[in-house]
C-alpha cells in the first residue's frame, strides 16, 4: 500500500521529479486506501496511465 510519484506539479506545469529522494513510494494507511480503492470503482477512468 504505497502511492509511486512518477511526475510533479509545480506552478501548473506537468515534469519529472526533481530528485531520488522525491520519487520514492510514500506509504499509504489503510483506511485511506479503501476510500481511493471504492473512488476508483466509480470513477469513469479505469485504465492506468504512466
Amino acid at each position: 500500500m504505497e502511492i509511486h510519484v512518477i511526475h510533479s506539479v509545480v506552478m501548473q506545469h506537468v515534469g519529472d521529479c526533481k530528485t531520488e529522494a522525491s520519487r520514492k513510494p510514500v506509504p499509504l494507511d489503510l483506511p485511506l486506501s479503501k476510500v481511493l480503492w471504492n473512488w476508483r470503482l466509480q470513477s469513469s477512468y479505469l485504465i492506468d496511465e504512466s
